[in-house]
């Protein structure tokens, strides 16, 4: 995966990234003796092509480095796209701590709200079905505290 940074030994400056994406994949492969894929996000993990995808929470930490490649807008209601303004990566899924900021301790809820409610709905349809939801880990049916 080819995301360039630089430092200069003492911080990373992110937007001070020199040269053009084929001399940067040059010194990669002259220095670090391996053949980055530039394109692999995108192919691997569809990029920002969403349109058949449902279910999906992405959690944007605006403090996160990675944010700038994050999911921010949502091709369906179901494709639902979180921006912790002062969370940093995987902030959200962490353990609560009194020092969590507002943003972060709004997203856990939203979390949990969406995937309360998508859960209940395939229980609904498994139920019409005669069937329940079952936790693939456990002979019980999923809760969300």
């Amino acid at each position: 995966m080819v995301m360039p940074i630089c430092a200069d030994g003492s911080k990373i400056c992110l937007s001070q990234v020199r040269g053009t994406l084929h001399s940067l994949v040059s010194n990669v492969i002259k220095d670090g003796k391996t053949y980055p894929r530039e394109n692999w996000i995108v192919s691997e993990y569809w990029g920002k092509s969403l349109e058949t995808a449902s279910n999906i929470i992405f959690s944007n930490g605006a403090l996160d480095p990675w944010s700038s490649g994050g999911v921010t807008t949502s091709p369906s209601s179901s494709i639902v796209p979180l921006l912790k303004e002062s969370g940093a990566h995987h902030l959200d899924l962490r353990a609560a701590n009194p020092l969590d900021p507002p943003s972060v301790l709004d997203a856990r809820q939203s979390e949990k709200n969406l995937l309360k409610m998508w859960l209940g709905q395939v229980q609904d349809d498994k139920s019409r079905q005669g069937g329940g939801v079952h936790n693939v880990f456990a002979s019980e049916k999923y809760t969300i505290p």
